[in-house]
């Protein structure tokens, strides 16, 4: 997420579906106490923030 790329193209290189990237994200999301994709942007990668 951090390089940009989408759920399809991160289920792509990781053979999952992009359910399985979306449920990843809502469960990271979910511990951060955030709904926000951009605060777990943040979180993943501070130093680009």
């Amino acid at each position: 997420m951090t390089q940009g790329l989408t759920s399809h193209q991160i289920a792509q290189q990781l053979f999952v579906s992009e359910h399985t990237v979306g449920t990843h994200r809502r469960n990271a999301l979910a511990k951060l106490g955030s709904r926000s994709l951009h605060h777990l942007l943040q979180f993943l990668d501070p130093v680009a923030s």
